[in-house]
């Protein structure tokens, strides 16, 4: 089988799939994942007593966050669009749960917290706008 499907010899300085990364989209990532970390321990945190609609729409939300924010740091040219629709949909969400009647969270903390990431919404493009007018980075290796 080698013989025939002959593979070349591993090569350790073959150079990795790094896309540039600018410094303000490496902060704004670091920040989203950090705040989807923290979703995810309250989401682990809260897993035993919720109800299965509302597991499956963090879990669901979860999901499609990361996928968004990898596309960001892949540098793919449509990534803007999912981040802005996934910090809308958090608005959405955090408007509906503080809506409901179950005293988990305060409409006086939800409303200028939603009003906040309404506001952020812009930020991917903004991002990516200020990137193309500067020459792209490679973030330093370890």
């Amino acid at each position: 089988m080698a013989a025939r499907f002959p593979k070349p010899p591993f090569d350790l300085h073959r150079e990795a799939f790094e896309p540039p990364l600018s410094r303000g989209m490496a902060a704004y990532c670091l920040l989203q994942f950090a705040l989807l970390l923290a979703l995810g321990m309250g989401f682990l945190a809260l897993a035993a007593t919720a109800s299965l609609p509302r597991l499956l729409g963090c879990a669901a939300y979860l999901a499609f966050a990361l996928w968004a924010l990898g596309a960001l740091l892949e540098g793919r040219r449509w990534a803007a669009w999912p981040e802005s629709v996934r910090l809308l949909a958090g608005v959405l969400a955090l408007l509906a749960v503080a809506a409901m009647d179950d005293g988990r969270l305060d409409v006086r903390i939800a409303v200028p917290l939603a009003v906040a990431m309404a506001a952020a919404a812009p930020l991917p493009w903004w991002l990516r706008i200020r990137d193309a007018r500067s020459p792209p980075r490679r973030l330093a290796a370890g």
